[in-house]
């Protein structure tokens, strides 16, 4: 009767152990939490950003579903991210842009937009715990301390103060470029644009510096 009623007590004790649950996806998960990664952690948020219009991935957009405002344009699992968009009815494009990276675009309203990507609202950038797109791109591709070819903003993905942009292959017969504006894409007054091998600038809060077949080094 002993021997019955500690082995009835062991049997509970490991079922109550290897108890399951169930989360928001049905699928089973054990007591033991599991930590997420940083990457993980960001698109869970930004799923949730989806569902309220302050970011959007992949796929068509009609008419007015994009509200008007600036966005992170993101690339992400290291693919080319391109985003077009047209006044309804019309066949030209009013905004036609890519990235292997990062940039910024700011958006009218009323625009159908056809979107391989990722576009954040800027203003989600606090709810993300992020500066700029620069640090998310890092986050969902893996990289760290990104210097190349992309769109940065000044005071978000880098500080303002004097760079060198240095062309990425040397002794190419290329040039590196680069385009300086303040403002974000579709929404910019032009500033200045240069070919080099290497060459100085110096960056201040509210330019927007894109970078080609470049490093950007302070």
């Amino acid at each position: 009767m002993l021997f019955f009623l500690l082995m009835t007590i062991v049997t509970s004790t490991l079922l109550i152990g290897c108890t399951e649950s169930k989360n928001l996806n049905n699928q089973p998960t054990t007591d033991f939490e599991v930590e997420l990664s940083l990457k993980e952690k960001k698109l869970r948020v930004i799923d949730k950003l989806i569902e309220s219009k302050l970011a959007f991935k992949d796929g068509e957009y009609i008419k007015g579903e994009i509200p008007e405002a600036e966005y992170g344009f993101i690339s992400y699992d290291d693919k080319e991210s391109l985003i077009s968009a047209k006044e309804k009815g019309s066949d030209i494009n009013v905004i036609y842009s890519s990235t292997n990276s990062f940039s910024y675009i700011y958006i009218k309203e009323n625009l159908e937009v056809e979107l391989e990507g990722l576009l954040i609202n800027i203003d989600a950038f606090e709810e993300l715990e992020i500066m700029g797109a620069k640090e998310l791109f890092e986050i969902l591709n893996s990289r760290t301390d990104y210097k190349q070819d992309g769109t940065y903003k000044i005071g978000s993905d880098i500080p303002s103060g004097e760079y060198t942009v240095r062309k990425t292959e040397v002794g190419s017969s290329g040039n590196g470029y680069f385009e300086l504006h303040i403002g974000p894409e579709y929404n910019s007054e032009y500033v200045d644009s240069q070919e080099f091998d290497e060459t100085v600038i110096t960056l201040i809060d509210g330019h927007y510096i894109m970078i080609h077949e470049a490093i950007i080094l302070q």
